[in-house]
């Protein structure tokens, strides 16, 4: 079935006209869709004499076995990091939380984990050797734990998050 462009081309204007206008709160609930609640964590770093963000939403209610699935997750942060630093920071991270839940045992191929840094508190950006490297990696395994655990928590036949 084709998709009726000309009904959503006609729409595109009175939808980029609220761009940049929500909150954090509302993107998290703008993704859900068999979710009960919202699922953000935030953490908050030194990094030098600033302090770093690191936020992150997802959704994901079924179908949710070990190394994900029908999940979207989004993370942000205003610490500067380079990229390759930043894929493999993540890697880890995943590795030690989203990969090790499952709800029910199904999988599908829908599956989300993104991640934006902007650099926007203006430290060096960070790899593998700098100083602020494994704050950075211990807290986004904190978020990303933190998150896994509320994608699993409330959820039928669920009976264990630890």
């Amino acid at each position: 079935m084709q998709m009726p462009m000309e009904r959503i081309m006609a729409v595109i204007p009175a939808l980029t006209e609220k761009v940049g206008g929500s909150s954090f709160k509302n993107v998290a609930e703008a993704i859900m869709t068999t979710d009960t609640f919202t699922k953000m964590v935030t953490k908050k770093i030194k990094i030098g004499n600033a302090t770093g963000t690191i936020s992150g939403i997802c959704k994901g209610a079924g179908m949710i076995a070990p190394n994900m699935a029908t999940m979207l997750c989004f993370i942000l942060t205003d610490i500067g990091i380079e990229q390759k630093t930043l894929n493999e920071t993540l890697k880890i991270s995943v590795n030690k939380s989203f990969n090790r839940i499952t709800i029910d045992g199904d999988m599908s191929t829908n599956d989300t984990v993104l991640m934006m840094s902007n650099g926007i508190i203006g430290n060096k950006p960070l790899t593998e050797k700098s100083k602020f490297y494994h704050s950075f990696q211990k807290a986004l395994d904190e978020l990303t734990y933190r998150l896994a655990k509320l994608v699993v928590a409330r959820r039928r036949g669920s009976n264990k998050t630890n």
